[in-house]
C-alpha cells in the first residue's frame, strides 16, 4: 500500500485557471489535494485511488506518481480488474483537473462519487474521464456552474475574449473525451456562477452511458453478439464463452493500459 501524501502549505503568485477560466490568486495560503491509494493489495482487490480536497498546480503529476506506484506493485496480481477514482473536491485548477481527467480515460478507470462525497467545479472533468454506467455517481453529488471571473476587472472585450478561450479550452477537452460537446457545454453554461448545481440525471447517463456503450459494442465485434437468453439460463455464468471471451478482452484492454501508461513494454 502507498502511504498517504502530504503537502505543505505554500505561498502562491500565479494564475490559477478556475472551470475554464482565469482568476488571479494572490498570496493566498493553498493546500494540495491528498491524493492516495487505498488498495487492499494481498486480498487482489481493485486500485482505489483517493482524491481529497482543491485541485492545484502539481496535482496531476502527484496522480500520476500515486497511479503508476499502484499499478506496478499491482500489474501482474490477476484479481485486479479495475482502477476506481474516488473524489471529494470542490474543484480548484481546470488544467491539472482535465489533465487527470485525460489520465483517468487512457487507464480506463471509473469516477465513482460515494455517499457524502462530492464532486464540484473543475472535478467534473475528471469525472468526465471515467463516469460510472448509468449516470450513477455512487451516492455522492456531481455540481456545475457557469465560468466566472474573480478578483480582477476587465473591460468588456477583454472579458469576452477570455471567457470564449477558456470555452473553447473545455469544448476540447469534452470532445476528446468523446463525450457530446453542445450538450454538456450548455448544461455549464446555462447554470448561475454564483452557486454550483447538480448536473441534470440525463445528461449525467449520457455522459456516462457514452463509454460503457462503445465498450459493449466493441466487445460484441469480439465475442459475437450477447446471448442474453443463454446467459439468463446458464448455471455457471462465469464459465459460459461469450463472458469468458468478454472478461479476457477487458483483462487484456487493462493490462495492455496500464503497461503503456507506466511505460512497460
Amino acid at each position: 500500500m502507498i502511504k498517504k501524501n502530504t503537502e505543505c502549505e505554500t505561498k502562491l503568485n500565479f494564475l490559477i485557471l478556475i472551470f475554464a477560466v482565469v482568476a488571479f490568486v494572490i498570496c493566498s495560503q493553498v493546500q494540495a489535494a491528498d491524493i492516495r491509494d487505498d488498495t487492499f493489495v494481498s486480498n487482489g482487490a481493485d486500485i482505489h485511488i483517493y482524491l481529497d480536497g482543491k485541485i492545484v498546480k502539481g496535482d496531476y503529476e502527484k496522480f500520476r506518481r500515486v497511479t503508476v506506484a499502484a499499478i506496478i506493485a499491482n500489474i501482474y496480481d490477476s484479481g485486479i480488474k479495475r482502477i476506481w477514482i474516488v473524489p471529494n473536491s470542490n474543484g480548484g485548477n481546470v488544467s491539472e483537473a482535465m489533465q487527470i481527467g485525460k489520465a483517468v480515460s487512457d487507464l480506463n478507470a471509473t469516477v465513482i462519487i460515494r455517499k457524502n462525497r462530492v464532486c464540484a467545479s473543475a472535478c467534473v472533468f475528471i469525472w468526465m474521464g471515467g463516469p460510472i454506467p448509468g449516470g450513477v455517481t455512487g451516492g455522492g453529488k456531481l455540481l456545475v456552474h457557469n465560468p466566472y471571473i474573480r478578483g480582477r476587472k476587465f473591460g468588456y472585450e477583454d472579458y469576452e475574449r477570455i471567457m470564449l478561450q477558456a470555452q473553447q479550452e473545455v469544448s476540447q477537452f469534452i470532445k476528446d473525451m468523446n463525450l457530446p460537446v453542445e450538450t454538456v457545454m450548455n448544461e455549464i453554461l446555462g447554470t448561475n456562477s454564483n452557486k454550483l448545481s447538480p448536473m441534470k440525471q440525463g445528461v449525467a447517463e449520457l455522459v456516462s452511458n457514452r463509454r460503457s456503450q462503445m465498450q459493449f459494442e466493441w466487445v460484441l465485434s469480439h465475442c459475437g453478439m450477447y446471448p442474453q437468453k443463454e446467459i439468463a439460463e446458464a448455471e455457471n455464468l462465469l464459465s459460459h464463452p461469450w463472458i469468458v471471451c468478454s472478461s479476457k478482452m477487458r483483462a487484456d484492454d487493462h493490462l495492455r493500459r496500464y503497461k503503456k501508461y507506466v511505460g512497460i513494454k
